[in-house]
């Protein structure tokens, strides 16, 4: 008995010794879980940085793509641009050509007198036209006074006295009646 009596204390101090390196592997253990949980840490990081890095580098091809596109659509835009400059143009002549006509109608003048109307307002347009029609009317004055009657007086058709056209004489003289 002697034996278990020594048995138990040697397994006491083998417990005592098993408890020690218990919590000797429980020291090493709670270490290694740290390093683990470091160690875990650590690759999580790294995952990051290298998904974080990734973006980075598909948010810039994707800007890359981006200015590639607007360069690739620069010519077709100054192309844009040109055409709508063009059309602008068009559009200020034909309100100018419009203001033009209508500032020859308003006063009077023929078609082909109020092309000629210069002037980039519409007052400057209007003074214009006062002397355009000036002119034409003392043009079309003078010319009316030289100009011979357009039907013969031989041939009737015209009043003696006014010296108009009466059709009356114009019906007589067709139908050889005087």
């Amino acid at each position: 008995m002697g034996d278990t009596t020594d048995d138990t204390k040697d397994t006491g101090k083998a417990g005592d010794s098993t408890d020690a390196k218990d919590t000797t592997n429980a020291k090493d253990t709670g270490g290694t879980d740290t390093t683990k949980t470091d160690d875990k840490a650590n690759d999580d990081t790294a995952n990051l940085k290298k998904a974080l890095s990734a973006e980075r580098k598909a948010r810039e091809e994707a800007e890359k793509r981006i200015r590639d596109a607007e360069l690739a659509k620069l010519p077709e835009l100054e192309r844009a641009k040109a055409e709508l400059s063009e059309v602008v143009k068009e559009r200020d002549a034909l309100k100018t050509e419009n203001m033009r006509l209508n500032v020859g109608m308003k006063n009077g003048l023929p078609w082909n007198l109020a092309k000629r109307i210069t002037g980039a307002t519409l007052e400057e347009m209007e003074a214009d036209a006062t002397e355009l029609l000036k002119d034409f009317k003392r043009d079309n004055d003078t010319n009316t006074k030289t100009k011979p009657p357009t039907n013969d007086g031989k041939k009737g058709g015209t009043d003696a006295s006014t010296g108009k056209r009466d059709m009356n004489a114009l019906l007589r003289a067709a139908a050889g009646r005087g």
